[in-house]
């Protein structure tokens, strides 16, 4: 069983891994970003947006990141992480 100070660490840990905003994506994370999204729609999930049938999944996944409504939590990786 955890500390009290063991779940304090992790707490204050997790906190400070928090979720990069829309404009401070690269153009590479943006790219893989809205290809994972764009997937996830073509899928057959529902859009967080209001989209007209004539949208493809593509747009919809920008719009969705445009207005910062993707469910999809984005954390930068830490020093010690290693990238997949």
């Amino acid at each position: 069983m955890a500390t009290k100070k063991a779940t304090k660490k992790v707490t204050k840990k997790a906190t400070k891994k928090t979720s990069k905003k829309a404009k401070n994506f690269t153009r590479f994370e943006r790219a893989r970003i809205i290809g994972a999204r764009a997937l996830q729609i073509s899928m057959g999930a529902k859009p967080m947006v209001d989209v007209t049938p004539d949208l493809d999944p593509i747009d919809i996944a920008t719009m969705e990141l445009k207005e910062n409504v993707l469910p999809l939590d984005v954390r930068p990786l830490e020093a010690d992480e290693k990238a997949l």
